[in-house]
């Protein structure tokens, strides 16, 4: 399991659970630096009053926020000693593979949204299909038409290498401007099997806490504003069970062989 599964500091997520395989490779002062901040976070409540909700909007309860500030404090104080050579970081790191992953991510969830057609739509509705989920807007510059673009790209390079139907899901974080009209208009543009879902503001903060994404308006000016949000991919399996995410750095081919690896994995343990 990589690094990046305890802490995804890109693309505005954090994942909400501890693992202890790391790769201990990042630079001293940057870990140190990152888990400092990541405390520091932690223990600052959003407006919602939740903690962790500062870091891209993360609602995360004590038990786990404290875990993980324990992760990170631990991860600093193995670092402390800048003078530690390869040698010991090397041991230090084999050590740790070796351990068991510490629980699951509390990733995912139930929702009851309206997809691009006009039709209610639930998390029960995608089960027995692999899914790849992006949270966005329609009004968004740029960022949403390339990860949507890539998630569009992606969905038929697995398909082609694999035969495996991955569903591309877009689910709006603007319920106000993204309506059922605007939604379809702007899904089509990408790919002809791509599901866009909105719905009311209510529900639409329910599902974006249950895939712990964060939204929020930017520089309004009257009916013009932007949002800002995740920029994160889940891939969701059959059971709609979270899997893994995929963040802004990945291209379409890392996000390809991401996928099926995953998916070959879970067949494997399955079998």
């Amino acid at each position: 399991m990589e690094y990046n599964h305890l802490l995804y500091l890109t693309g505005c997520c954090v994942l909400p659970v501890v693992r202890q395989q790391l790769r201990l490779l990042l630079p001293v002062k940057l870990i140190q630096h990152r888990a400092n901040s990541l405390a520091t976070r932690m223990r600052t409540p959003s407006r919602d009053g939740l903690f962790g909700a500062g870091i891209a909007g993360h609602q995360l309860n004590m038990n786990q926020s404290n875990l993980l500030m324990a992760a990170c404090f631990m991860v600093e104080l193995s670092f402390a000693d800048c003078n530690w050579s390869r040698t010991h970081i090397s041991s230090a790191s084999k050590a740790v593979k070796q351990g068991p992953a510490v629980g699951k991510a509390a990733i995912g969830g139930s929702f009851n949204l309206i997809n691009h057609d006009g039709k209610s739509v639930t998390d029960k509705d995608f089960l027995g299909k692999w899914t790849l989920i992006y949270f966005g807007f329609t009004h968004c510059p740029d960022i949403c038409p390339d990860e949507l673009q890539k998630l569009a790209a992606a969905v038929d390079k697995i398909k082609e290498k694999s035969r495996i139907e991955v569903v591309p899901v877009f689910i709006s974080v603007d319920p106000e401007r993204d309506t059922v009209e605007q939604v379809h208009e702007y899904v089509k543009e990408f790919h002809p099997k791509l599901i866009g879902l909105t719905g009311t503001p209510d529900e639409v903060k329910k599902a974006a806490r249950a895939y712990r994404v964060y939204y929020m308006k930017t520089e309004e000016e009257g009916s013009d504003y932007l949002v800002d949000h995740s920029i994160v991919m889940y891939l969701m399996d059959p059971r709609m069970e979270f899997v893994k995410f995929f963040g802004k750095n990945n291209d379409v081919d890392s996000l390809v062989d991401g996928v099926i690896t995953e998916i070959k994995q879970y067949k494997k343990v399955k079998a």
